[in-house]
């Protein structure tokens, strides 16, 4: 399941990518094509370049979060809460990698998160069985893969 559910985010975070270095090539090539800006009231092309490096950006973060989930051994079967682990809660099922936010594998959703948001920190070494509460809403684990 854990290597199904690291291609789904794969998949999902190379799309993102992709898109974002397609619109920030795109800007950018419009900003060139515009060429100088005609008068100081005239932010066409500034608007363009600031899109350049917001896609860019994008681009970045799409790029490093691959990297993160490469680090992830398919194989590695989790005892506790941790990086890398596939937690199912009686209320919802999560990835511990990168924050992606809910995805499908096998027609169930799960949520992809990352080890820097709360949720994590509140389940973070727990085991089957343990429960934890977060935002008043008390989970039981059930399984840990």
């Amino acid at each position: 399941m854990k290597k199904k559910l690291i291609d789904v985010c794969l998949q999902h975070l190379e799309n993102v990518s992709q898109t974002a270095k397609s619109l920030m090539d795109e800007a950018q090539q419009q900003a060139n094509d515009y060429g100088q800006n005609k008068d100081r009231y005239d932010s066409f092309r500034t608007k363009q370049e600031r899109m350049a490096a917001m896609y860019s950006k994008q681009y970045d973060n799409a790029e490093s979060s691959i990297r993160t989930l490469l680090q992830i051994d398919a194989e590695k079967q989790c005892s506790c809460v941790e990086f890398g682990s596939y937690v199912c809660t009686d209320k919802q099922k999560m990835f511990i990698s990168v924050s992606i936010g809910q995805l499908e594998c096998d027609n169930e959703k799960f949520y992809a998160i990352s080890v820097k948001v709360p949720i994590y920190e509140v389940m973070k070494g727990k085991k089957v069985g343990d429960t934890f509460t977060f935002n008043g809403v008390t989970q039981k684990i059930e399984k840990i893969a």
